[in-house]
């Protein structure tokens, strides 16, 4: 065993991944998430909306609707609304509108979260590595975001 990359009992810190290959990563968690996403009788999009839905139920039709155009949104709606996860309830002050509001059987669900996997796995991850992550997360998203094309339905101009 030589001492490459030492000097002084110090390792060399790593080299920086290539672009490609840190694109490749990110892909590959991408394909990860989707295919896991795809449990308990729902897919990625209503697991989403589902989670949505469970946090912040007021303002939960405008938020779901984000990436999304409105048929979509709806039709997510109202496929959990088939499978007995979300109810729809009159509004009390408008007849013309509806709230949204998981039922028992969706927080049932939600306790078997494909994402609970994920957060175990990220748990295993020191404080300082889990920090970094977030940075660079929160980065990615917004460079990558300013980089891509206005889709219709999505908000952006």
């Amino acid at each position: 065993m030589g001492n490459e990359g030492m000097s002084n009992g110090e390792v060399d810190a790593p080299s920086a991944p290539s672009l490609a290959d840190l694109a490749d990563r990110v892909e590959q968690l991408n394909r990860m998430l989707h295919v896991h996403g795809f449990s308990g009788g729902l897919n990625p999009a209503q697991w989403a909306a589902l989670r949505h839905l469970a946090r912040a139920p007021d303002g939960a039709r405008t938020a779901l609707r984000q990436g999304v155009t409105p048929p979509t949104a709806s039709e997510t709606v109202s496929a959990l609304v088939r499978k007995g996860m979300v109810a729809r309830i009159p509004s009390p002050t408008d007849r013309r509108s509806q709230m949204l509001s998981v039922t028992e059987s969706g927080m049932v669900q939600l306790a078997a979260d494909p994402l609970h996997d994920l957060a175990a796995a990220l748990a295993a991850l020191g404080c300082a590595e889990r920090v970094a992550l977030g940075v660079g997360l929160d980065s990615l998203a917004r460079a990558w975001q300013a980089r891509l094309p206005a889709r219709p339905g999505s908000g952006r101009r």
